[in-house]
């Protein structure tokens, strides 16, 4: 069973389906950075990882919409 099915069976939350693949993205990220720096390229590794990092956050904004709602929801009591 692969990690697409895991997900897609609806055994796992979707929180920890958005954590899984924020983790992705940042080793993903981490090692193109590496690699750059090793190729004497820093500047290019920085944009890599700020990349990663824009990436992430994308991948959360769900996430942060379903919080407002929720906060929203709560100071309506």
């Amino acid at each position: 069973m692969n990690i697409q099915e895991i997900l897609s069976s609806g055994n796992i939350p979707t929180y920890v389906s958005v954590m899984l693949k924020g983790f992705g993205a940042a080793v993903i990220s981490h090692l193109c950075a590496t690699v750059c720096r090793d190729c004497g390229k820093p500047s290019v590794a920085d944009l890599v990882e700020t990349a990663g990092k824009l990436e992430i956050f994308i991948l959360c904004l769900p996430l942060i919409s379903d919080i407002m709602r929720t906060a929203a929801a709560l100071l309506e009591i």
